[in-house]
């Protein structure tokens, strides 16, 4: 604001129709007649006006700058005000944003690695040496060499494709393919999926795994990978070798006949295709011919290298690649879970990674002995995934119904399909996960609100899906108590459960504790007989002996029944056993 009249220039506010001047400085407002420049900037709550004349020779005399900080707008328009002057122009004005930060340009000579894998299609397109590098065996041991590779592009039958055309081999006992290897490119976690047609049918192809090629701290070279191998000389073999600067060991090997509906480990000029998992150290391999279901070839675990490049190849065999993929695991967490993760979680304990969890229980035998080391990858991983659950005390995804969702046992296999509408449905909770505390006794409700109609009221104040509603009446005790209690008092939760199942009131008085417990013809044929087999009690003993195992027998009648009991007939239960004939003679005297 510049006030001729009373000869200032200020910065101030309106706010509901009050104004309020924030800051000013006193120096005759401005020359009449002059043009002159202003220039505002905002930065946050920061505001700095600097202007000057224009039409003054030396510029610095009429500089003049104020800047305040005031944060009562974040945004607003921008417009000019004219009150009590006869005549006013303006013109060039200009509306520029701040750029508040610079963007990161990374350097030309850096490559960023995934952690996990790069998604990489191919699609036959470009020149072939600019996406991969050509690997051959040695010369001193090529046979037929070297390898022609190159791209055919809309191939009448195959579409595009990658060919090798050359027959070379190597005459070492090692029998190294030559190979194709994608650059740019990391594979750490994830899946390879590989397409291809060979012509020769007593060749081999090769699936390249984490290919590194560094230089060690001494300056030497150190090239090592796996190689999937896929053997239809002599006898049809597929094998998982590891090298190492030359030196290479079969860490797994089958026979191609003792998998269902093999016979060759590929079959000529077909279709074969190869599926590999790489997760965490565990990989499984899966091939199929001729369009066939996939089946598992090899499943084991190697861990020394962590992370590499990925290609294909061949041995004695030209061939046909029409597909080559790799992909990250797809693994889903809800927003929530990465909320619990970072929120809730960490303030309390260090949470280990997945590979520390799976360590340690390996070295427990308690917990080794359940583990199903025949899992294939991915399952595995939802195992250590699980075990991550579990110390941090949290189900992931339990909030969460996703389109389509698949259960897995320890045994790998496939117990529930189910789907839902076509996008998630996500469960709109007023207490779950958030920061309960045990000290307000919040989870006590779960305890007292004890019929049916009672806990229908709860879950439908508490739940707005209707699926979510039905699942929290059908597992009150559990859904109660885990949404009231902090996740981190484990604990308590399983005694709320314990305590809600209990206190569940029962739709009628239930009687049938009398037909097992208290009316017992025949001592000798159930429980009670134990008590009279024992030689060393005397009678006082034995009378004992049997109102424990009849009070036993009120606590488990839900279990043994599979029926929800009331207090109350627990309560008649206990006092009938005190009563019984069978324990008259414990109260003569």
């Amino acid at each position: 604001m510049i006030d001729k009249q009373n000869g200032y220039k200020a910065i101030g506010k309106m706010v509901n129709g009050e104004f309020t001047i924030i800051k000013k400085i006193t120096d005759g407002g401005i020359l009449l007649n002059d043009w002159h420049q202003i220039i505002i900037t905002a930065k946050t709550g920061n505001i700095k006006v600097y202007m000057y004349d224009e039409e003054i020779s030396t510029k610095v005399s009429s500089e003049k700058t104020i800047e305040v900080n005031d944060s009562t707008f974040v945004k607003g328009g921008v417009a000019v005000f004219v009150n009590g002057v006869n005549g006013f122009f303006f013109d060039k004005l200009v509306i520029d944003p701040i750029n508040c930060w610079s963007p990161w340009e990374p350097k030309s000579d850096l490559s960023i690695m995934n952690p996990n894998s790069n998604i990489y299609y191919e699609d036959f397109f470009g020149i072939l040496e600019e996406r991969y590098t050509i690997i051959d065996t040695e010369e001193v041991n090529q046979k037929e060499g070297p390898s022609s590779w190159g791209i055919v592009y809309e191939d009448v039958s195959l579409g595009s494709y990658i060919h090798q055309d050359s027959m070379i081999s190597d005459s070492s006992s090692r029998k190294q393919s030559s190979f194709l290897i994608l650059k740019e490119k990391n594979f750490c976690h994830g899946k390879i999926f590989l397409e291809f047609r060979a012509q020769n049918e007593n060749g081999i192809i090769s699936t390249i795994i984490k290919y590194s090629d560094i230089l060690s701290v001494n300056g030497q070279k150190k090239t090592q990978y796996l190689s999937f191998d896929m053997n239809n000389e002599n006898e049809p073999t597929f094998s998982l070798r590891y090298w190492n600067n030359g030196d290479v060991k079969v860490i797994n090997s089958i026979n191609a006949s003792q998998i269902k509906g093999f016979e060759k480990a590929y079959v000529k000029n077909k279709q074969n295709n190869v599926k590999i998992e790489y997760i965490n150290g565990r990989i499984t391999i899966y091939a199929s011919q001729n369009g066939g279901e996939f089946q598992q070839i090899i499943n084991t675990k190697h861990e020394i290298i962590k992370c590499g490049s990925v290609g294909f190849g061949t041995f004695n065999t030209p061939a046909k690649f029409s597909l080559f993929e790799i992909t990250p695991m797809n693994m889903k967490l809800s927003l929530n879970d990465i909320d619990y993760i970072i929120n809730n979680t960490t303030p309390y304990i260090p949470v280990p990674s997945v590979e520390q969890i799976a360590s340690i229980a390996d070295n427990i035998p308690q917990i080794k002995s359940t583990v199903n080391f025949g899992l294939t990858a991915s399952d595995y991983l939802l195992t250590q995934s699980s075990m991550l659950q579990s110390t941090m005390g949290k189900d992931f995804s339990k909030n969460i119904l996703d389109q389509s969702y698949i259960s897995i046992n320890l045994e790998g296999k496939e117990l529930i399909k189910s789907s839902t509408t076509d996008s998630q449905i996500e469960i709109n909770m007023r207490n779950r996960n958030s920061n309960n505390s045990i000290k307000d006794g919040g989870w006590k409700t779960c305890v007292v609100t004890r019929s049916n109609s009672e806990r229908k009221k709860y879950c439908q104040s508490n739940y707005n899906n209707p699926v979510f509603q039905n699942k929290c009446e059908k597992n009150f005790c559990t859904e109660c108590c885990e949404a009231q209690i902090d996740p981190i008092y484990n604990n308590i939760i399983h005694v709320c459960k314990k305590t809600c199942y209990k206190s569940t009131l029962a739709s009628t008085n239930n009687d049938e504790y009398k037909n097992v417990c208290i009316n017992s013809p025949n001592t000798n044929s159930n429980i009670y007989g134990y008590c009279e087999s024992m030689a060393i009690f005397n009678q006082v003993q034995k009378e004992s002996c049997k109102l424990d195992m009849c009070n036993l027998c009120c606590v488990t009648m839900d279990a043994i029944k599979t029926k929800i009991y009331s207090v109350n007939s627990l309560r008649r239960c206990y006092d009938e056993c005190n009563k019984s004939k069978l324990f008259s003679k414990l109260f003569l005297k």
